[in-house]
Parts: structure tokens; sequence; C-alpha cells
């Protein structure tokens, strides 16, 4: 219970649940996570400002990072992208 992503609404502090807590209730339920299923999380990015980013394209970016940078270059200041 320890891989928690915590994230901020106004003043109140919130926390998600953690892939292997995740895991431990489908398995629980008696999903088995290494065959029936993909556990994925939705990151909501908020840009405020884009002067000092690195916005180049490169071969060593992963999918998520080109994702963001294409999301970025293309005018988008808030989306939500599913890591």
């Amino acid at each position: 219970m320890k891989e928690f992503i915590t994230f901020f609404k106004d003043d109140k502090e919130y926390k998600s649940l953690g892939t292997n807590e995740i895991k431990q209730i489908l398995e629980k339920i008696g999903i088995n996570t290494d065959h029936h299923c993909l556990i994925r999380k939705k990151v909501h990015i908020i840009v405020n400002k884009i002067s000092d980013l690195n916005l180049s394209i490169t071969e060593s970016d992963s999918e998520f990072e080109k994702t963001v940078k294409n999301k970025i270059i293309n005018g988008n200041r808030s989306f939500i992208v599913v890591v």
C-alpha cells in the first residue's frame, strides 16, 4: 500500500489506489492480473508556461513523452493521458 499517487483538489489531498493494491483487490476476487487485465492510470496534466519546455521530439523519447510533447505542441494546455 505504499505506491500511492497523491493529488490535490482545492486545498484537500486525495490519494488514489496504487497498482499493487489494485492487483491485490482483483486477485482477492479471483481475477488473475497476469493474464486477465491491464491496469492503467489517468494523469491530468496542466501546463502553465511553455517557454522553458524542451518540446523537441527525439527517437529516444518514450511513447508517453511523445504524446505529451505532441499535445503541448498542438496547443493543449490541459489534458488527460492514460499511463
